[in-house]
Protein backbone atom coordinates (compact mmCIF):
# COMPACT_ATOMS: atom_id res chain seq x y z
CA UNK A 1 0.00 0.00 0.00
CA UNK A 2 2.58 2.51 0.96
CA UNK A 3 4.69 1.52 -2.34
CA UNK A 4 1.38 2.85 -4.22
CA UNK A 5 1.40 5.79 -2.29
CA UNK A 6 5.15 6.49 -2.78
CA UNK A 7 4.89 5.47 -6.60
CA UNK A 8 1.64 8.21 -6.96
CA UNK A 9 3.27 10.90 -5.52
CA UNK A 10 6.48 10.44 -7.85
CA UNK A 11 4.74 10.24 -11.04
CA UNK A 12 2.94 13.37 -10.20
CA UNK A 13 5.66 15.05 -9.24
CA UNK A 14 6.56 16.47 -12.67
CA UNK A 15 2.93 18.13 -13.38
CA UNK A 16 3.52 19.72 -9.52
CA UNK A 17 7.06 20.60 -10.57
CA UNK A 18 5.09 22.85 -13.87
CA UNK A 19 4.08 25.85 -12.64
CA UNK A 20 6.96 26.34 -10.54
CA UNK A 21 9.22 26.38 -13.38
CA UNK A 22 7.42 28.83 -15.79
CA UNK A 23 7.19 30.64 -13.36
CA UNK A 24 10.97 30.75 -12.80
CA UNK A 25 11.21 31.16 -16.39
CA UNK A 26 9.00 34.06 -16.49
CA UNK A 27 11.09 35.40 -13.50
CA UNK A 28 14.32 35.59 -16.26
CA UNK A 29 15.57 32.49 -14.57
CA UNK A 30 16.72 29.06 -16.33
CA UNK A 31 16.18 26.56 -14.12
CA UNK A 32 17.27 23.22 -16.67
CA UNK A 33 20.32 22.05 -17.68
CA UNK A 34 22.21 25.23 -20.43
CA UNK A 35 21.24 24.40 -23.78
CA UNK A 36 24.63 24.16 -26.34
CA UNK A 37 26.70 27.48 -26.42
CA UNK A 38 25.81 28.58 -22.46
CA UNK A 39 26.68 27.57 -19.55
CA UNK A 40 24.49 27.53 -15.96
CA UNK A 41 25.29 30.18 -13.81
CA UNK A 42 24.04 32.14 -10.98
CA UNK A 43 23.29 35.98 -10.79
CA UNK A 44 23.44 38.33 -8.26
CA UNK A 45 20.29 37.17 -6.27
CA UNK A 46 22.20 33.72 -6.75
CA UNK A 47 19.47 32.39 -8.75
CA UNK A 48 20.39 30.20 -12.16
CA UNK A 49 20.30 31.81 -15.27
CA UNK A 50 22.24 31.53 -18.44
CA UNK A 51 25.37 33.01 -19.96
CA UNK A 52 27.66 32.56 -22.74
CA UNK A 53 29.92 30.14 -22.94
CA UNK A 54 33.37 31.49 -24.63
CA UNK A 55 34.46 28.13 -26.07
CA UNK A 56 31.20 27.10 -27.72
CA UNK A 57 29.36 30.48 -28.20
CA UNK A 58 31.02 31.05 -31.88
CA UNK A 59 31.30 27.61 -32.61
CA UNK A 60 27.42 27.98 -32.21
CA UNK A 61 26.98 30.69 -34.29
CA UNK A 62 29.15 29.24 -36.75
CA UNK A 63 26.79 26.69 -37.21
CA UNK A 64 23.96 28.83 -38.47
CA UNK A 65 26.22 30.68 -40.33
CA UNK A 66 27.18 27.66 -42.69
CA UNK A 67 23.15 26.50 -42.29
CA UNK A 68 21.85 29.52 -43.28
CA UNK A 69 24.35 30.02 -46.42
CA UNK A 70 21.78 26.76 -48.23
CA UNK A 71 25.10 25.02 -49.06
CA UNK A 72 25.36 23.38 -46.20
CA UNK A 73 22.50 20.59 -43.98
CA UNK A 74 22.08 21.05 -40.56
CA UNK A 75 23.98 17.34 -40.27
CA UNK A 76 27.34 18.96 -42.44
CA UNK A 77 26.96 21.59 -40.15
CA UNK A 78 27.10 19.94 -36.92
CA UNK A 79 30.12 17.43 -38.24
CA UNK A 80 32.16 20.49 -39.11
CA UNK A 81 31.46 22.30 -35.62
CA UNK A 82 32.36 18.79 -33.90
CA UNK A 83 35.81 18.74 -36.11
CA UNK A 84 36.60 22.70 -35.32
CA UNK A 85 35.53 22.31 -31.36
Amino acid sequence: MLAGANQLDNDNEPIAARPALRAAVEKGRWPFPAPLGFRNARNDRKEPTLIHNPKHAPLIAEAFRLYATGLHSKQDALNRITRMD
